[in-house]
């Protein structure tokens, strides 16, 4: 048993990232079953500005495709197909709707939950990501590795679990000098 604080997040994966990373995924006491993708990553408050931002963003170049996609496919002028027509031919707007969809990743670090993110899976599931209270991740990796912070590294086998939690003794605390 290994016992490590983590300030941002951990992440586990096959250590060759062209494997696909097979782990088994139980949230908060409820088993997800087995996820195919290329890693999964558990972030604090502090971390969701960071690596998980960045796997979540969404850019203005994504609202545009999503928008000639909607409109494409909708039958009626309505609201909502003048808002899409914006937000294909505005790159402001466009820009702003992806600002703040990318925005709502990112969590108050005071915030006692961890969130997680199976990354590019195989197949998309209602579990691959959400807010949790604790987490259990099993490894059914040939040669996998855990990354604490993008620093700490440990080999782990097929078999090895994972368990994180908050614990409020370990929480980060500042001061505000003024």
């Amino acid at each position: 048993i290994i016992e490590k604080l983590a300030l941002n997040e951990i992440f586990l994966a096959e250590k060759d990232a062209a494997k696909t990373s097979w782990i088994g995924l139980e949230v908060d006491g409820y088993d997800h079953g087995s996820h195919r993708s290329s890693g999964i990553m558990v972030s604090t408050g502090t971390g969701s500005s960071g690596w998980l931002y960045g796997a979540k963003r969404i850019t203005a170049q994504n609202i545009r495709g999503i928008a000639n996609e909607l409109i494409d496919t909708a039958g009626a002028e309505t609201e909502i197909l003048a808002a899409l027509k914006e937000a294909k031919d505005d790159p402001n707007f466009a820009e702003q709707v992806a600002s703040t969809i990318s925005q709502s990743t990112q969590f108050d670090t005071g915030l006692n939950r961890l969130y997680y993110l199976v990354r590019e899976p195989a197949h998309q599931q209602m579990s691959d990501e959400g807010f949790c209270d604790n987490i259990k991740l099993t490894s059914e990796l040939c040669d996998g590795q855990l990354c604490i912070d993008g620093s700490i590294k440990y080999d782990i086998q097929y078999g090895d679990t994972v368990e994180l939690d908050l614990r409020p003794e370990y929480r980060l605390k500042c001061i505000k000098f003024v």
